[in-house]
């Protein structure tokens, strides 16, 4: 339940959201699957598509599955291959790691078994945007000279 009450999806037909609820608040990244795989089954994937976009950024910025969902890799591919870019730079850093280790391959299992836990490719993220920050004097100490 948001703040100020339940946030409705767009379609509201019993046959869609009967078991994962009216509350997209309440929803898990799982639920927003299916609710978008049942709207394309029953309407198409261009209504899915435009409802679940709506739908999705009606959640608020501190929700669950509005941060987390987009670094369920699984989660991110099945929508990048519908179209939908869910992503943004650390998402996309954190699940790129595991496209490049896939698509090299063999040797690459070893680097994918490194960058696949999750403490190692946060790490990894981390760095990546400490280099940046301190490339453009974002982390000056303006006390130092």
């Amino acid at each position: 339940m948001g703040i100020f009450g339940d946030t409705n999806p767009t379609i509201t037909d019993p046959d869609i959201i009967s078991d994962i609820g009216a509350d997209i608040d309440e929803w898990s990244c799982a639920a927003f699957l299916t609710y978008y795989k049942r709207v394309k089954k029953k309407y198409g994937k261009a209504r899915a598509k435009e409802v679940f976009l709506l739908d999705f950024s009606r959640l608020g910025a501190f929700d669950n599955q509005y941060n987390f969902c987009k670094y369920d890799c699984d989660w991110m591919h099945f929508f990048r291959k519908e179209g939908i870019e869910m992503g943004w730079l650390a998402s996309n850093l954190w699940c790129g790691v595991e496209d490049v280790s896939e698509a090299a391959g063999g040797a690459a299992s070893t680097v994918k078994s490194v960058f696949t836990n999750p403490w190692i490719k946060g790490g990894a993220i981390l760095a990546g945007v400490w280099f940046v920050g301190s490339q453009f004097g974002l982390f000056k100490n303006k006390n130092n000279r």
